[in-house]
């Protein structure tokens, strides 16, 4: 049912998709410090509700191995 992806392959689509965000949304200067801080938690929220729709197997690979 589900396309194998790589740890790679996510990265890769991860990074396109916040190029994307970034090259879209460019603050105005007349913006205040809290307006800024609002809007960054409200396209954080997007991303992180973006990233929870995809199902990652528990049998992906890690993104680093911890050798004492």
């Amino acid at each position: 049912m589900w396309a194998r992806i790589t740890r790679r392959e996510w990265v890769a689509a991860l990074g396109v998709t916040a190029a994307a965000a970034q090259t879209q949304a460019q603050p105005a200067a007349s913006q205040s410090a809290g307006d800024l801080l609002a809007e960054a938690r409200s396209e954080l929220r997007q991303d992180i509700e973006q990233v929870g729709k995809f199902v990652l197997p528990a049998a992906a690979e890690p993104a680093f191995i911890f050798k004492p």
